[in-house]
């Protein structure tokens, strides 16, 4: 049964129908409440439906369509809050950063860790992120924390002979040096470590 007190006519509750459809979740939400109030259902159900905290919000997104029409679905109001510090430029610098090792910027490590890139980027922009903020970050920009494929040196034989150490000791200096798993930040689904 229709509200008497929000009606939509045809036309608008086409496009209601189109919005329910929209990529954005809150412009879904907000139609699909419009939508059961169009349609008589009780304001507590809408809330518990639309997964809004009160009927308040309901009756602000009806007064906006009423003002508005099928651009108040769209509005986004300004958020509270400090804004961002991560401005393209310090994506830019971070994604220059991460295409290169760290041994470029003085470390002793093969693969990149949150510590070392908040200092790496502390110093070059200024700027200082917390590390789940900075994690946050990596993971927009499409990075995961990925184990590096380990070289594997052949088991080592032991001398059976006291003559044989010598023989054994070279044996053993001559291998790479066995390295423990080296985890670092790749774009996500990127097997191996190209640049």
């Amino acid at each position: 049964m229709p509200s008497r007190t929000f009606q939509l006519s045809p036309e608008e509750l086409e496009q209601i129908e189109v919005a329910m459809n929209d990529n954005c979740g809150e412009v879904r939400r907000r139609a699909k409440a419009l939508r059961m109030v169009h349609h008589g259902y009780r304001f507590d159900e809408i809330v518990r439906t639309v997964n809004v905290r009160n009927r308040s919000l309901i009756y602000y997104w009806m007064k906006r369509w009423k003002q508005d029409g099928i651009a108040s679905l769209f509005h986004q109001a300004p958020r509270s809050g400090r804004p961002l510090i991560t401005d393209a430029a310090y994506r830019e610098i971070l994604e220059a950063t991460l295409s290169r090792q760290p041994e470029e910027y003085g470390y002793g490590s093969p693969g990149w860790t949150v510590e070392m890139l908040q200092q790496v980027m502390q110093e070059r922009t200024g700027r200082r992120l917390s590390e789940n903020t900075f994690r946050a970050l990596l993971h927009r920009l499409g990075y995961s924390f990925q184990r590096e494929p380990v070289q594997y040196r052949p088991p080592i034989r032991r001398p059976k002979l006291l003559e044989e150490i010598g023989a054994w000791r070279e044996y053993i200096m001559s291998l790479p040096p066995r390295s423990l798993p080296v985890y670092t930040w790749r774009k996500k689904n990127t097997p191996g470590k190209g640049k």
